[in-house]
């Protein structure tokens, strides 16, 4: 290194030095910390106010920048455990007390253990942060003495350096004052709108204002403890719904304020407001009651309650939302220019809704309880009274007691599209001074409650109808739909029952029908016979022969509870139906249930010539009645089952095609074939003259004309099972068949079946197909021929490739 790189580096060093230490010189202090004065000596914990103060009565805060907050301690309300506080100072409005109570109750309750001295620890007001301080809260009690606490800068995570009054002295106070007060004076304003009581508010108004649109308005007013709408119309209201809106209305409280003091309403969506609710309250003053004046004869002095004092109070609601923050709208009270906001939730509850609001049943008492109804239509009146469960008519015939229930369920179900009001003065307008019908309902305590039935309230389209409930001046209006489902003729009530014995009752069936397609001349009947003996059904006409259970269960379930679809007052004229020469005729007989009778008790051993000194005991003993038997003619027309009863021959039911069809089934057992087919050693079967052979050997199944031919069991079994469940379909011939007529003298299929070297009767079907489908067949020994269905060809064929075994 020469000297003169040794001078540069000389002078680089000096000039650094020069820089650190006029940086050093020039650097602003630190900020001040306990640590860099001289430590106190600690003392006793100790209350920054003496407990003597008490409670505040008022609470003023000054803070930087900020109008003054002065809170004022109102009076103590009965039930309540502490007065409440009032805001009066930068506004006026009720505080939120538990935040008030929270700024004295923290400035009462501090203490500290760390008090400076200026004169002894060189702290001051300005390192304090008490120059200016952050705030200034002066709490004065109920004797009106005053303290001031100065809150300056916080001390750790738990301390808080204060002082209090003039005094210069500071000290560090504990618990922190950090978030002892909020930003504005308007975060200790009561968030509930409204102190009134759900039960004293009488009446109710909401109006709304639609973006685009005209304003509706929908008020409600409780008379006699019951709510009611005045408008749009008159109507009865859903108690239970208006006292949960009254009760929300009680209860509204704002999620924030945004202002005490808004310049523009419009800017908020509250000017018109989108939705409006005033509601008045009755509210019967707090005062103790005065004493009447004695009068001139002496009497005494009573108690004279005070009068009730009405308020009226308004919310509004907006439908602006604040800005990023859609689950709320702004909402204002009364004419204040005090803003604040509330759930979308809130707002929503009061939203019109008279779908759930308005009670639009007809009949508010439920009708199905009343023990009488009177129906009025065409002219036709006709009076149904309840007997336990059953309805009958006035003579004392029985009605049909679904039509009752049904009508009674309508009546209750039936809900109103609108109302309109003024009906006294001009029942005409409503079509009811002259009515489609009238429905009177009365019930066990006497109470009646008529519903009339009136005009159309629009000519032209004819979709509503009006109708008056209890004689109201409001009038319903209510769809033709359900018009229809109240106009009920008389004669729509009678009993539709048209049999009903329960099954196990039924003791025979005699059925007279037309005979089965294909035999005889047209118009040709067929009589059966059914008999129940020993709970097993057969048949004993035309031919002695096992029942098809299934067929005749059908048919008894039927009988058991056979209910027509209407009932018709034919007056004697039976042609229209088809009954002046029905198709079928059946007769069942049943036995009656088992009834009792008066009878002596057991006998008495005493001989006849001695006087019996006991009077004779009487005791109810069962016995069966006779058998009964009735006769129901029935005739099929334009797709509809017409029936008549023998006990009654001018009224027509009508009934669905189900006990028509169960009438005319084949109730014959049409089984064919009974067996097992692991107990079956062989079948044949004869196709035009070429017979297939099967038999069962030690090897396996053998095709007799190919012995050696590997036949698949399973197939076999298969064939056998398909044989097996071989049914017919009705028997055309049930003894005494000409066999020719029906291509039976010379069959083209003859199948046997062996059953351990039993050999079942064959069967034999013809070439000749029946009228509507299927061939004629019959069993070999039998002269009744029965007619197979259209795939039974298929069912008993033998195509003998498809019984080899693979290779």
């Amino acid at each position: 290194m020469n000297f003169r790189t040794t001078v540069i580096l000389l002078v680089l060093v000096v000039a650094v030095g020069v820089t650190i230490y006029v940086l050093h010189e020039t650097a602003p202090p630190p900020k001040p910390t306990v640590d860099m004065f001289p430590a106190p000596t600690p003392a006793a914990t100790q209350k920054l106010i003496d407990e003597k103060f008490g409670e505040a009565k008022e609470i003023v805060v000054q803070v930087p920048e900020q109008p003054k907050w002065r809170f004022v301690r109102a009076e103590k309300k009965e039930n309540e455990p502490s007065a409440g506080w009032q805001i009066v100072e930068p506004f006026e409005g009720q505080a939120q007390r538990w935040q008030v109570d929270r700024i004295g109750r923290r400035l009462t309750d501090a203490t500290y253990t760390v008090k400076y001295k200026p004169d002894e620890s060189g702290m001051t007001a300005a390192q304090a942060g008490l120059e200016p301080p952050r705030a200034t809260v002066t709490l004065t009690n109920e004797e009106g003495k005053s303290v001031t606490v100065q809150i300056g800068r916080n001390e750790g995570q738990g301390e808080t350096l204060v002082s209090v009054g003039e005094s210069p002295e500071i000290y560090q106070v504990k618990p922190s004052l950090k978030d002892l007060l909020r930003n504005k004076a308007l975060d200790y304003l009561d968030l509930q709108l409204f102190d009134v009581k759900p039960t004293d508010i009488v009446r109710m108004q909401i109006t709304s204002q639609p973006e685009n649109g005209e304003a509706a308005t929908y008020e409600l007013v409780k008379d006699a403890g019951q709510w009611q709408f005045d408008q749009p119309s008159q109507a009865k209201a859903i108690g239970d719904k208006i006292r949960d809106l009254c009760s929300a209305f009680s209860t509204l409280r704002a999620a924030s304020w945004e202002t005490q003091d808004a310049k523009d309403l419009e800017v908020f969506g509250l000017q018109p407001a989108a939705l409006t609710v005033t509601v008045t309250a009755e509210e019967t003053p707090k005062e103790v009651p005065k004493m009447t004046e004695e009068g001139d004869k002496g009497d005494q002095k009573k108690e004279e309650t005070p009068a009730p004092v009405m308020r009226e109070l308004t919310v509004h609601f907006s439908a602006t939302h604040p800005l990023g923050d859609d689950g709320k709208v702004y909402v204002r009270r009364d004419d204040d220019q005090l803003v604040g906001t509330v759930l979308n939730t809130i707002a929503d509850k009061f939203q019109p809704n008279l779908k759930e609001w308005r009670n639009n049943a007809i009949v508010e008492k439920d009708p199905t309880t009343a023990r009488e109804v009177e129906v009025t239509t065409d002219g036709q009146s006709v009076t149904l009274e309840r007997s336990g469960l059953d309805w009958n008519f006035a003579d004392g015939r029985p009605a049909d007691r679904k039509s009752v229930d049904l009508l009674l369920q309508t009546i209750k179900s039936v809900e109103a599209v609108g109302f309109d009001s003024g009906v006294e003065s001009n029942p005409a307008k409503f079509g009811l001074d002259n009515p489609q019908g009238t429905i009177v309902l009365t019930y066990d305590d006497g109470t009646k409650v008529p519903i009339a039935i009136g005009g159309y309230t629009d000519s032209v389209t004819k979709r509503l109808v009006y109708a008056r409930t209890d004689e109201q001046d409001t009038v319903a209006k209510i769809r033709v739909e359900e018009v229809k489902k109240l106009l009920l003729k008389p004669s729509d009530f009678r009993d539709r029952t048209v049999v009903n014995v329960p099954a196990d009752r039924l003791q025979q069936l005699k059925i007279r029908r037309p005979g089965p397609p294909g035999v005889g001349e047209e118009g040709t009947q067929q009589k059966l016979t059914l008999v129940n003996e020993n709970d097993a059904w057969h048949l004993t006409e035309p031919v002695m022969a096992l029942a098809d259970e299934k067929q005749v269960d059908k048919l008894t379930k039927s009988l058991s509870d056979l209910v027509a679809q209407k009932a018709i007052d034919a007056g004697g004229d039976l042609s229209q139906y088809g009954l002046d020469h029905p198709d079928v005729e059946l007769t069942y007989t049943f036995l009656p249930p088992t009834a009792y009778r008066i009878e002596p008790a057991e006998a008495t051993t005493q001989p006849a010539t001695q006087p019996s000194s006991q009077p004779v005991k009487m005791v109810p003993k069962p016995y069966q009645p006779p058998a009964e038997s009735y006769t129901l003619d029935m005739a099929r027309k334009d797709g509809k089952t017409y029936v008549i009863k023998s006990e009654q021959p001018n009224i027509v039911y009508v009934l669905g095609s189900g006990v028509y069809d169960d009438v005319t089934a084949e109730f014959r057992d049409t089984d064919l074939f009974t067996f097992e087919a692991p107990k079956v050693t062989g079948f044949t079967l004869v196709e035009d003259g070429v017979e297939h052979g099967f038999k069962k050997t030690d090897k396996g199944w053998e095709y007799s004309r190919e012995p050696d031919l590997p036949i698949d069991a399973k197939k076999v079994t298969n064939y056998l099972l398909q044989v097996d469940n071989l049914a017919a379909t009705r028997y055309v011939v049930n003894e005494g068949a000409d066999l020719a007529h029906y291509g039976l003298d010379a069959p083209q299929y003859s199948l046997t079946v062996e059953v351990k070297d039993k050999t079942l009767p064959g069967l034999l079907v013809s070439s000749q197909e029946a009228p509507g489908g299927g061939r004629y067949a019959m069993l070999e020994g039998s002269s009744a021929v029965f007619v197979l269905p259209a795939d039974a060809i298929n069912r008993i064929q033998i195509k003998i490739a498809e019984f080899e075994e693979p290779e």
